[in-house]
């Protein structure tokens, strides 16, 4: 279950609690309550397959999760927000979340591409391997450091874009 309060520090690494606990359980007692309607997990991290109630889902859906924990990370709040976990995890289901650049327009491109990558509804459009986003980080964070990389639309840009208004 990733989602901020599973992700620990420690000794200056950074370590993931609860990795698969619940599942390896499941399969080691060969029950699975998703089998029965319930859908595990938190509303705000779950990706679309698990949100959905699928029981086969991979380590892809865990690269949604952390799209979602670096959106929250870096945006201030969650990509998906409602009143109810049932109005979330519909929001997830039906739509694409804003860009990051929408809440903090200083974000370079190459990261807003990464977050945005990680939080593609089908898993065979995401990153397939969490090797594959470290990559992606790596590249997207020595932008961070660097005064002369591209940066994300301004928020001004993104609004007017997502109301069909042409922008000056």
């Amino acid at each position: 279950d990733v989602k901020p309060e599973n992700i620990l520090f420690t000794g200056g690494e950074t370590c993931l609690g609860d990795f698969g606990i619940a599942r390896a359980l499941e399969q080691a007692l060969e029950q699975s309550t998703t089998s029965t309607g319930l859908v595990r997990g938190t509303p705000a991290y779950m990706s679309p397959e698990q949100a959905s109630g699928q029981t086969d889902f991979d380590g892809r859906s865990d690269i949604f999760s952390l799209g979602c924990v670096l959106f929250e990370a870096i945006a201030g709040v969650p990509p998906f927000v409602a009143a109810t976990p049932q109005s979330v995890i519909a929001l997830r289901l039906a739509r694409t979340p804003d860009a990051v650049s929408l809440y903090r327009d200083t974000v370079p491109t190459s990261l807003d591409r990464v977050v945005a990558t990680c939080l593609q509804r089908a898993p065979a459009d995401r990153y397939q391997t969490a090797g594959e986003v470290v990559a992606a980080l790596d590249a997207a964070l020595a932008d961070v450091d660097n005064p002369s990389a591209p940066r994300a639309h301004t928020r001004r840009r993104v609004l007017a874009t997502r109301w069909g208004i042409r922008a000056a």
